[in-house]
């Protein structure tokens, strides 16, 4: 479980950059910045966390932010993920391209197709 402390309205906790990506986490920020005062740091001692500190402009609890500020975070990371699966997804079903030798021949390549290319340019005496 993740270890946060209150004092007074401020909470502060870290953040694992390994599992939330830096840029969700200043997303995140970014949606509180209304709500609250926000500071961000990244632990000299362990590049992968970042600590977060908020404290509630109003009269909200602590607690109750910290629970939305990590909801939001959550929601956000799961379109990040769903969005890098799409895109390899459609990486995945997308046609591969023809073989084009006066595009994509290369004399130094040792692939079936310039190989075959190359032979094609001995035979016909255009190398």
């Amino acid at each position: 479980m993740m270890n946060s402390k209150i004092e007074g309205k401020n909470v502060t906790f870290e953040v694992d950059s390994t599992i939330y990506p830096y840029e969700i986490i200043v997303e995140t920020a970014n949606n509180f910045l209304e709500s609250c005062f926000i500071f961000l740091d990244k632990k000299e001692d362990n590049q992968n966390k970042i600590s977060v500190s908020l404290e509630p402009k109003g009269e909200e609890n602590p607690k109750e932010v910290l629970g939305s500020f990590f909801n939001m975070m959550n929601g956000l990371l799961y379109r990040y993920v769903s969005e890098k699966e799409e895109k390899e997804e459609e990486k995945l079903q997308a046609p591969k391209k023809e073989y084009d030798p006066q595009v994509d021949y290369d004399p130094n390549c040792d692939c079936e197709d310039c190989q075959n290319e190359r032979k094609r340019r001995e035979l016909s005496g255009c190398m």
